[in-house]
């Protein structure tokens, strides 16, 4: 995060009129508005909402009104293109929810402005997810980088579908991309609660789940700055704060090995941003011993080689496939790898990970870096 990020993410979050009209102040003579980053720029209807409720007339007002209704637009035509999607799993009587932006709009934003979209991300159970695809294969959505559905199901978490002059559509049986053992995406299931999109009564994450969902996802590299998470988060706690379950969310972190990467955000929130975090719970989350697996899985995950992420897969499967016998581990590898790379040999898989690693032998790994928590 660097300084023109924190100018705006202070100028969003926080409470004090001074404080926030300061690091706007900041922020708009630093930028030139029209090379600000992709991650940032879906935060300028959030900006500008805020500065507008302080004062009518302000540097780039004009051009951050027309970024949020640009996004106004944007999000109402993918939630209407949305309903023929929605319709037909519950014309089909499968069962979803919906996930990221959607999920958080339905819930938590008070505009669809505020929270910009790039597609919509619906979770199913993994028992329907082969029928789901089918379905929506049918009505002529298709993978747009010619990756055979199963291949995806077998080694990660989320499917990319696209349709002609249609929104683009994430199909997901899992939620959290590192947590990919078998059974884990059972608890998503016993812990949604009901929403409005589209004209439809949806099921979302519970608040906890949410919180967890957007840090996991969040705090792994992205070529655009997922700096979103922050305000995300910080909107999740407080709207929900008279009936959050700190001890549950603790309790989820242990369960998914997620608790490295919830100490490092919520350390984060509190001490940049002043989020309202019991110190109990900081206590008890700071005294929870971290595996050295767990920690390693973190730092990988926040690296920019297309290389870190064999790394990744490499921790994430170790640890998916913890219950077998370590040979079995091994010779169910190569298949992993051929799947997660798309090949269709054994051959062409190897070819693929020697190049990588002769280019990563080359050129190191850069890790973004992270403040100590």
């Amino acid at each position: 995060m660097n300084k023109l990020e924190k100018n705006m993410l202070h100028a969003i979050l926080d409470k004090d009129q001074e404080s926030t009209l300061s690091h706007f102040e900041a922020w708009a003579n630093s930028i030139h508005f029209d090379e600000i980053e992709g991650g940032s720029y879906r935060l300028v209807p959030l900006l500008y909402k805020k500065v507008s409720n302080l004062q009518s007339d302000f540097p780039l007002k004009s051009r951050m009104k027309g970024v949020y209704r640009y996004f106004l637009f944007d999000n109402q035509m993918l939630m209407h293109k949305s309903m023929e999607v929605l319709d037909a799993l519950q014309e089909a009587k499968i069962d979803y929810m919906l996930l990221k932006g959607a999920a958080l709009i339905a819930s938590y934003y008070e505009s669809p402005a505020l929270r910009p979209m790039n597609d919509l991300d619906i979770l199913v159970k993994r028992e329907d997810a082969q029928r789901t695809f089918e379905l929506l294969n049918a009505m002529g959505w298709e993978n747009p980088f010619g990756r055979i559905f199963q291949q995806s199901f077998q080694t990660t978490y989320s499917y990319a579908l696209r349709k002609p002059n249609q929104i683009e559509l994430d199909l997901h049986w899992n939620v959290i991309y590192q947590v990919a053992w078998e059974g884990s995406e059972q608890a998503y299931w016993q812990e949604g609660e009901s929403a409005q999109f589209a004209n439809h009564t949806v099921s979302i994450l519970k608040p906890e789940m949410q919180l967890l969902h957007n840090l996991a996802h969040g705090l792994r590299y992205n070529a655009m700055s997922a700096i979103r998470w922050i305000p995300d988060v910080m909107l999740i706690i407080e709207i929900r704060k008279d009936d959050f379950d700190w001890d549950h969310l603790l309790a989820l972190a242990q369960e998914r090995r997620l608790v490295y990467t919830l100490r490092y955000g919520m350390v984060l929130l509190a001490e940049e941003f002043g989020a309202e975090i019991p110190e109990s719970f900081m206590t008890d989350l700071k005294a929870i011993p971290i595996s050295k697996a767990e920690k390693k899985l973190h730092q990988v995950m926040n690296q920019r080689s297309r290389f870190s992420m064999f790394k990744a897969h490499w921790q994430i499967y170790m640890i998916s496939s913890a219950n077998k016998p370590y040979w079995k581990r091994m010779m169910g590898l190569p298949y992993y790898l051929k799947s997660l790379i798309a090949c269709e040999t054994y051959r062409e898989a190897f070819t693929f990970i020697m190049r990588k690693l002769v280019k990563h032998a080359k050129k190191p790994a850069k890790k973004i870096s992270e403040p100590e928590t």
